[in-house]
């Protein structure tokens, strides 16, 4: 969505070339817009009956509405990211990065780990 809707004179400055924050942000504010039964109708057509739009429940019906938990796991872990930098950052060099992941997680996202014998710090999960 940055790249379609910038107005941005230089290249340099648009697109993919700015910070990933700018990049995110419009796609996910607008990433669940397009379920509302009013948009669905305005932007689709059900092949099978040219001119109809399709049916306001097909996203739920077809599994392509992710369910709510998705999201709020998606966003429960970016907390978690960010707590975990914070703690390791402000706590010094004698922590037990695996230790403070694993009770970071259960405290954050509310269930264990299942991650329990990796090493999530060392990963890019």
């Amino acid at each position: 969505m940055h790249q379609q809707l910038t107005e941005a004179r230089y290249a340099s400055l648009s697109g993919a070339n700015v910070d990933t924050d700018f990049v995110e942000a419009p796609s996910q504010m607008l990433e669940n817009f397009v379920f509302e039964p009013e948009v669905l109708s305005l932007v689709s057509s059900d092949r099978r009956i040219p001119g109809q739009p399709l049916p306001a429940r097909l996203d739920e019906a077809d599994g392509r509405r992710a369910p709510l938990s998705t999201p709020a796991v998606r966003y429960s872990r970016q907390v978690l990211l960010g707590a975990y930098d914070l703690h390791i950052h402000t706590h010094g060099a004698q922590v037990d990065a695996d230790a403070v992941m694993h009770k970071l997680w259960l405290e954050i996202m509310g269930f264990p780990s299942q991650r329990a014998p990796t090493r999530p710090p060392a990963s890019d999960t």
